[in-house]
């Protein structure tokens, strides 16, 4: 309340007043605490620039103080911690959605990444984007705020829900972005939360992929990763999924791309924190697990997935052990030729008999 009747983060001296009380936290807590996050997942959309500049600044001076007057007695490390939804080209074909992609998952997560992990400065991309609307509002770093705030990392910490599709071309006003001059989609074959948030697992995969290609080979860390599940359904069912799912592509990302993935946290321990999104349902001051902590505990204490002798494919409506989807998950690749064969039959039949049908018209 204090600090935004004093403007928040649009106030310049916030950052100094942030640093100060990280300097607290530290002095006090250090010797308890190994493992710092100065800022959870700023959310851009909803930011100005002036307050990101400041927050980006704030971030700075507290890792600095850390590195400086903390980390040789305690040992821990920090960093920030940046929300990372992935951004999907509607036609991967395309240049332009390509192009309107790149430019979101810039204007998402690159704002505050690229001064951190990058260049010191803001990413081009979306300096070149404001400069073409005649929008000059985005500030400028001195050179000595470069050299503070390049750096100021000891890992990459990201939280990721869910991905987003996007077109160059206007087709729903309601999720089209002006300012962006991009749309909004969503792939009806998707699965959807009862918040109507996109299941889409290999999106995590995407945008870890993504970040080592901009960054380098950083430690990275997944400090969220959860969905919202109506807390009437039975067993649990789209979180138990979620979470498979999900936890298997960041397995894919760190034994087949070689991310340096050094850890995963599952979103949320309780619903009380965070409705909807609880591993743990809390009612009457007690707190009761759910299907999905008993499924995720079950990963943690087999240290993976489990054996041979259960493997399968699981099917998101009923989510059993289905030997059906399994049997045409195996064989894609067949099918799809038998397919095609049985389509070049029908249409060679169609030729046949179209072409002997004209001949007997010809010869009469």
């Amino acid at each position: 309340p204090a600090a935004a009747r004093h403007g928040a983060w649009e106030n310049p001296r916030t950052a100094l007043a942030f640093a100060e009380y990280a300097r607290l936290c530290f002095r006090d807590l250090g010797r308890h605490v190994k493992f710092w996050i100065t800022m959870g997942e700023p959310y851009t959309r909803n930011m100005t620039y002036s307050a990101g500049h400041n927050l980006l600044k704030a971030h700075a001076l507290a890792w600095r103080v850390y590195d400086e007057k903390f980390r040789g007695s305690q040992k821990g490390k920090i960093s920030i911690a940046l929300q990372a939804d992935w951004i999907e080209p509607a036609c991967p074909f395309s240049p332009k959605d390509k192009e309107v992609a790149e430019r979101v998952l810039e204007f998402d997560i690159g704002w505050l990444a690229e001064p951190i992990f990058g260049s010191g400065d803001y990413p081009r991309v979306m300096r070149d984007w404001l400069d073409r609307r005649n929008n000059f509002l985005l500030p400028y770093f001195t050179e000595e705020e470069k050299k503070l705030i390049r750096g100021s990392f000891d890992f990459l910490a990201v939280s990721h829900y869910t991905t987003i599709l996007v077109d160059w071309e206007k087709e729903d006003p309601v999720k089209y972005n002006d300012y962006l001059e991009v749309q909004e989609m969503t792939d009806i074959t998707w699965l959807n939360s009862p918040g109507q948030v996109a299941v889409v697992p290999w999106g995590l995969r995407k945008v870890l992929n993504w970040l080592k290609l901009k960054y380098g080979d950083l430690p990275m860390y997944i400090i969220a990763n959860g969905i919202d599940d109506d807390p009437l359904a039975a067993q649990d069912r789209l979180r138990v999924y979620y979470m498979q799912n999900y936890v298997n592509e960041a397995l894919k990302a760190y034994i087949l791309d070689g991310i340096n993935l050094c850890g995963y946290f599952a979103y949320s321990f309780h619903d009380r924190s965070a409705p909807k999104f609880g591993l743990y349902h809390y009612a009457a001051n007690q707190f009761e697990p759910k299907p999905s902590m008993k499924h995720y505990r079950k990963i943690i204490d087999n240290n993976g997935f489990p054996g041979p002798e259960t493997l399968g494919r699981f099917c998101p409506e009923e989510f059993t052990l289905c030997s059906e989807c399994s049997f045409f998950h195996t064989r894609k690749s067949l099918l799809a030729f038998i397919g095609f064969l049985l389509f070049a039959f029908i249409i060679s039949l169609s030729l046949i008999f179209y072409y002997s049908k004209k001949g007997r018209r010809s010869y009469k």
